[in-house]
């Protein structure tokens, strides 16, 4: 892992070097999206609500719990009106399907790792491809700008 300067605090972040097995000529695409608390609400309100059978209270606060790789979502003004956790396929369901109706690109057909951490939900996408893919102009058959 290479540490990476995380332009929010002075905490780094790490990102995988690049695969020591690829040989020359390939290309290896790495991405990760992560989730923290604020943003496992927004997923559970927007997507969620409908989907995971939650309570019709709103919705008070996302827990990670790494030791059980899933998030606590607490209901009701103090988060006493119930709670439902997600784990495993449903929770991936929940943040793919939030990531799709905000717009947030994921490639589909790559290696896809999730880890529930202390500070949120990370999601890995690993993609080698082994020849480059061809080029296509997007500006075929457009008028030249102005």
């Amino acid at each position: 892992m290479v540490p990476l300067p995380d332009e929010a605090s002075s905490r780094h972040r790490t990102r995988p070097a690049l695969p020591a097995a690829a040989p020359d000529g390939h290309i290896h695409d790495h991405r990760t999206v992560a989730f923290r608390a604020a943003a496992l609400v927004a997923a559970m309100s927007g997507f969620g609500r409908s989907r995971f059978g939650v309570p019709a209270a709103p919705l008070h606060s996302a827990e990670p719990l790494p030791d059980r790789q899933a998030v606590r979502f607490r209901f009701g003004p103090d988060g006493t009106a119930g709670e439902v956790v997600l784990a495993g396929d449903s929770l991936a369901a929940l943040i793919i399907g939030y990531c799709s109706g905000a717009r947030i690109p994921l490639p589909r057909r790559a290696a896809k790792h999730m880890a529930i951490t202390s500070d949120g939900v990370r999601f890995d996408f690993s993609m080698t491809y082994a020849d480059a893919p061809p080029f296509v102009s997007r500006a075929v058959g457009r008028r030249p700008r102005a």
